[in-house]
């Protein structure tokens, strides 16, 4: 079973990776840019020069608190209990749950927690509103990969428990697959999210048949 999921994981990164291509390739093509990519850029150039300001602090807290954070929320989602929160600046720091597995140790390397929040909200927001809550969404998904990029190393221990090659192939699957919802919402809406979710698969089976007939 593992090696069957390894190798959707990793055909669907690829058919992930042209619909990520596809979605940036509409966005280039707009005579007028829309308020909720300019929005969603408006986030990320924030983020960046908030990143670049506060460095320090980040590097030496704030990453490590979001990191065992993500840790505790995904042992929550997998029904399992946080028995240690533990967060030292600019040290070790960890999460002990009560049953672990391969979701709880990789979340924070693929899991955007933080822009599902204004994502869920999108249908309870009216007018002007949006605009601040693509602002939201691109902060947090720059946030997401800015903490991904820094932290993925073959030398974690979070990405021991499957295998670092194992590990490497589910995170990379989940950044191209989130980071690809995301930009389909900006794209589209919830609509556009259900485009880039289909899109991936289709590419799949043309793929086979391709191969098989």
């Amino acid at each position: 079973m593992r090696f069957f999921l390894l190798f959707l994981c990793s055909i669907l990164s690829v058919g992930y990776s042209f619909e990520i291509v596809r979605i940036i390739s509409s966005f280039l093509r707009y005579e007028e840019i829309p308020g909720n990519l300019i929005g969603f850029m408006t986030g990320v150039a924030i983020f960046v020069i908030i990143w670049l300001y506060f460095y320090d602090f980040w590097r030496n807290w704030m990453g490590f608190f979001t990191h065992e954070l993500t840790h505790a929320i995904s042992c929550m989602m997998s029904s399992s209990r946080v028995l240690q929160f533990v967060v030292n600046r600019g040290r070790v720091s960890w999460v002990t749950c009560e049953r672990g597995n391969v979701f709880i140790s990789l979340s924070p390397y693929f899991l955007p927690i933080f822009s599902f929040i204004p994502v869920a909200l999108i249908p309870f927001i009216k007018g002007n509103y949006f605009f601040y809550l693509y602002i939201t969404i691109g902060f947090t998904t720059m946030y997401h990969l800015t903490t991904f990029i820094t932290q993925f190393r073959s030398s974690q221990p979070d990405l021991q428990y499957a295998g670092f090659f194992t590990s490497t192939i589910y995170v990379v699957f989940g950044n191209i697959f989130f980071t690809g919802l995301i930009l389909g919402l900006i794209s589209d809406g919830y609509r556009g999210m259900w485009k880039f979710v289909k899109g991936g698969w289709i590419l799949l089976f043309d793929l086979a048949r391709k191969i098989l007939f």
